[in-house]
């Protein structure tokens, strides 16, 4: 079905505001004037590693007794020792990582087929002896000679690059640094690539360049292709189409004005030509056949649609796929020469797979409550690869023929323990202002209701991000230890759009944090736990709503878990990536933004003489996403507070990012300190 549209013209998008009055305001302290843990922002300083030291020794005797009253390790193990395979398509291969030693990043196989035995490709010492690397993606190039990877070191965002031969054996001279952000998208003879300056470890971040990188040459020999020579904010994001034919470029600028751009990747010039300017409203190419390019957008015409221009017309809309009755489009790619898309009912998802003339040819129901992920657009086959889970499911990976259509198990999943014990319930709670909000609760079958099990509440809450039930094995230890586990879906995810997604953003922001309280409440009002019981987390964004709700009310829990999470709003804007993200939380610089920022700030909502609950704030020594001391001074003031005897415990992981130490081991161990930290306070 095609429709024909109008050029969409710009349309600038119009937003009311309301600032509610019913979060709880505290005066901020005499103490921040002068902020007595500023001293803990020089993480190069001896005297802020002895502190770190200390703080950790004594956090590791705390979760050392704590796991091992709770079994906690052995039994997160147990739990962990699952066993799938899940390779991705790339090119000609399929790639997968694997582990091979329990300390160590997981290193990179190739296989031929899917039911080949894959062969090691790429391990982490390949590249490094001393340095943890981590591989985060790798990009086949279009005549299946070479594999580009990305690394990082030590957990951080910073990215290098190296080319590995897939005809023969190791690796080309090749060697860039400095890329963050960024994918490579090749081209005949090179790649690619976005570059940022450097400045200090947790600085804030410049502008960054495209660059071209011709195979066996230096990088300070790459040509510059693109930079925007402006004091104004800009973002760059790049992709290349699977056909290897077209590079497409968007530039954000001061998180407003969207500009995308395209080169022709089947002529020899090397100049970006505009495609659609100024526009502002977000898209996602899909893919192109020839000139005509396919696409999604939240543009008023054209969301929740599949779309399409030529080249030669760019500001020619027309729809092909229209909204459908099975929600929200998530996403669409072009794979196989069919256009296969995801659409969620909260969480309920179903894969639909078009023709290109947009006609539907075949429809996959995923069972309610899993989540599911794959359909790789990057293969040369007309075949894709994807897995369905939930918590406490472990990922069950199928090969879908997009020939036949016809669905197989690639192997069998085999897990430690019986998914069939457990429940999940998805249901909805009232928040302050009477919204219903989506909650999804998992126990064991038959719990009864009396209000004394164990209890993790977690949420996300921000960037319109989707959460989407994913396997956790100390999910699975909490539920066999008599516990619950919930997930609040509040206003600032994109679970039920974007106005959802507004509704939590900004100037709305503390919204989301009373959202996540009044999740708490009804958990208790409904007998799942007690104030006592109850437990929270959050990691990133959500380490901030956790703080926030942690120091707004005390009362209602038991412990919480904070990790890698903003806690001082006042400065998060001056270092890393916090300039890209005034647009989530507002800027300090504008004075009704500083009122409400400071309004659930964590750090500056900490009341002098109250007891804050038993918490555990995680960070790493190398996250230059949220810098450390962020948690440092967050954990040094409330263990500074007037009346707080409950403990305030600081675990600072070294050589990790954002993300944590990503070994098997490491893993663990992160999730049997937590988890039986949690269970420590709460029973």
């Amino acid at each position: 079905m095609i429709v024909d549209l109008v050029p969409f013209g710009p349309v600038a998008a119009r937003y009311v505001v309301f600032v509610l009055s019913c979060f709880v305001l505290w005066p901020l302290s005499a103490q921040h004037s002068g902020d007595a843990n500023g001293w803990l922002e020089n993480v190069d300083s001896r005297d802020v590693d002895r502190w770190v030291d200390n703080q950790n020794d004594l956090t590791e005797t705390y979760l050392q007794r704590a796991v091992r009253n709770q079994r906690g390790y052995s039994e997160i193990n147990r739990y962990s020792n699952v066993h799938f395979r899940f390779p991705r398509q790339e090119g000609r291969h399929y790639y997968r990582l694997m582990y091979q030693r329990l300390g160590q990043s997981p290193a990179l196989y190739i296989q031929t087929e899917i039911d080949h035995p894959g062969q090691r490709l790429l391990s982490p010492t390949d590249i490094s002896e001393t340095d943890r690397i981590t591989f985060y993606d790798y990009r086949e190039s279009p005549d299946g000679a070479h594999l580009a990877v990305l690394f990082g070191r030590n957990g951080s965002d910073w990215r290098e690059l190296r080319i590995v031969k897939l005809r023969g054996a190791g690796m080309l001279s090749d060697h860039l640094v400095d890329i963050k952000f960024s994918t490579v998208v090749w081209a005949d003879d090179g790649l690619y690539y976005l570059r940022f300056p450097r400045a200090g470890q947790f600085s804030g971040e410049g502008n960054p360049t495209l660059y071209f990188h011709r195979l066996g040459t230096d990088q300070q020999d790459d040509i510059p292709i693109f930079q925007r020579a402006s004091k104004s904010l800009v973002e760059l994001d790049i992709a290349g189409t699977r056909t290897s034919e077209l590079l497409l470029v968007r530039e954000t600028i001061d998180n407003r004005v969207n500009n995308l751009y395209y080169l022709d990747l089947r002529t020899s010039g090397r100049k970006l030509r505009p495609l659609l300017p100024r526009m502002e409203y977000a898209m996602d190419i899909v893919g192109n056949r020839g000139d005509t390019v396919y696409f999604t957008s939240n543009h008023p015409k054209a969301n929740n649609a599949i779309s399409y221009f030529t080249l030669q017309n760019p500001t020619v809309w027309k729809v092909l796929v229209p909204p459908v009755q099975e929600g929200h489009l998530d996403w669409c790619r072009l794979i196989g020469g069919k256009l296969v898309a995801k659409y969620r009912d909260f969480l309920t998802n179903t894969i639909v797979i078009y023709t290109t003339a947009g006609e539907p040819a075949h429809r996959i129901a995923i069972q309610e409550g899993y989540s599911v992920y794959g359909f790789s657009d990057r293969g040369n086959r007309e075949e894709c690869i994807f897995a369905y889970a939930n918590y406490y499911t472990p990922p069950i990976v199928n090969r879908l023929d997009l020939r036949t259509y016809a669905v197989e198990l690639t192997e069998k999943t085999s897990a430690t323990f019986d998914i069939g014990d457990y429940t999940m319930r998805q249901l909805r709670y009232p928040s302050s202002d009477g919204t219903l909000i989506p909650i999804t609760i998992v126990m064991k079958k038959g719990l009864p209701l009396d209000g004394t099990h164990p209890t993790l509440l977690k949420t996300y809450g921000g960037f319109g991000a989707v959460h989407q039930p994913n396997f956790d094995e100390g999910i699975v230890y909490l539920l066999e230890r008599g516990g619950v586990f919930a997930y609040a879906h509040v206003r600032g995810e994109g679970t039920l759009g974007q106005q959802w997604a507004a509704a939590g953003r900004g100037r709305n922001k503390p919204q989301t944090v009373r959202d996540f309280i009044a999740a708490a409440e009804y958990l208790i009002g409904e007998g799942y736990t007690s104030a006592r019981h109850l437990g929270i987390t959050g990691a990133s964004h959500g380490g901030l709503v956790v703080g926030a709700a942690l120091v707004s009310r005390p009362d209602l829990f038991g412990a919480a878990v904070s990790e890698v999470g903003v806690y001082d709003l006042s400065i998060f804007e001056h270092h890393t990536v916090g300039v890209f993200h005034t647009d989530e939380f507002g800027t300090m610089a504008d004075s009704l933004d500083r009122s409400v920022l400071l309004s659930y700030s964590p750090y500056h909502r900490i009341r002098p003489g109250v007891n804050y609950p038993t918490t555990l704030v995680v960070t790493a020594r190398n996250d230059d996403r949220v810098p450390p001391f962020q948690s440092y001074k967050f954990a040094a003031r409330l263990q500074q507070n007037p009346g707080q005897t409950n403990p305030i415990l600081l675990r600072t992981e070294a050589d990790a990012g954002h993300y944590g130490d990503d070994s098997v081991d490491g893993e663990i161990a992160r999730k049997a300190d937590m988890y039986a930290f949690l269970l420590e306070e709460l029973e």
